[in-house]
């Protein structure tokens, strides 16, 4: 894993092997970029997107009931490799469902967000291709 800091407000990493542990990673940088948030928002959306032999995750805060995607001034990007896209093709929601389930669950991953919403009642929603509505996504759980 390594990861690219070169701009604050789009932080980027690489996962190429422990993908819940470093998923957990990259939900921590999302909620720490998330406390320093000053607007309102419910939900946190993992977003995938196709990006050639990789999938490519897009981690911000958000209202639900805005467009997939709405700007908050920061979005935090995995590059996952062997995520189950290639190229435009590939259904890979169920496995980062169970992936970021299970990274969510780590324990200072869970504290993070436990502590988070308990200043800010929020879900987490899994969503492919900057699709609406939010709702009709899986909710991970922490």
């Amino acid at each position: 894993m390594t990861w690219d800091l070169s701009d604050a407000h789009y932080p980027q990493i690489n996962i190429k092997t422990d993908h819940v542990a470093d998923l957990s990673k990259w939900l921590a940088k999302i909620a720490e970029l998330t406390a320093q948030y000053e607007g309102d928002w419910n939900v946190l959306i993992c977003d995938i997107w196709p990006n050639d032999r990789m999938s490519r995750l897009i981690g911000h805060v958000q209202m639900d009931d805005v467009a997939i995607g709405y700007d908050t001034g920061f979005r935090v990007c995995a590059y996952v490799k062997d995520g189950g896209i290639e190229g435009d093709e590939g259904n890979d929601l169920p496995r980062f469902e169970d992936w970021l389930t299970a990274a969510a669950k780590t324990d200072k991953t869970q504290k993070l967000l436990r502590d988070l919403d308990k200043k800010n009642p929020f879900e987490i929603r899994l969503t492919e291709y900057g699709s609406n509505p939010i709702s009709k996504w899986p909710v991970i759980k922490f």
